[in-house]
């Protein structure tokens, strides 16, 4: 997702948390929606008093392919969890997957 521009397209004040969605576009914003990232702050769960932030990646890459596009509901690509006070380091989960990967976000 590097090479693409994140634009913010949506701050919603939901029951307990903020989210944030950014959609990631080629051509610098000009080209088509490649990916949408959906960040919670605050309460990261519907149960789950803790607070914290959780992002979610959608990938739309298997609905925009030229060859036997999938057609439907896209689930999330893969989810992240960090709560406050969490003293372990936390990873992607990718659902339905049982291979390790790693993924380093850059940014300021």
């Amino acid at each position: 997702l590097e090479s693409y521009s994140f634009q913010l397209q949506q701050v919603a004040r939901k029951r307990g948390h903020w989210q944030l969605t950014y959609g990631a576009f080629e051509d610098f914003g000009k080209g088509r929606q490649v990916a949408e990232v959906r960040v919670q702050v605050g309460r990261t769960g519907t149960l789950d008093l803790d607070l914290g932030v959780a992002a979610y990646i959608r990938c739309f890459a298997p609905a925009i392919r030229d060859h036997q596009p999938l057609r439907g509901k896209l689930k999330d690509s893969s989810r992240i969890f960090l709560k406050v006070g969490q003293e372990a380091q936390c990873g992607w989960e990718i659902p339905d997957k049982t291979t390790a990967c790693t993924l380093t976000i850059k940014g300021s």
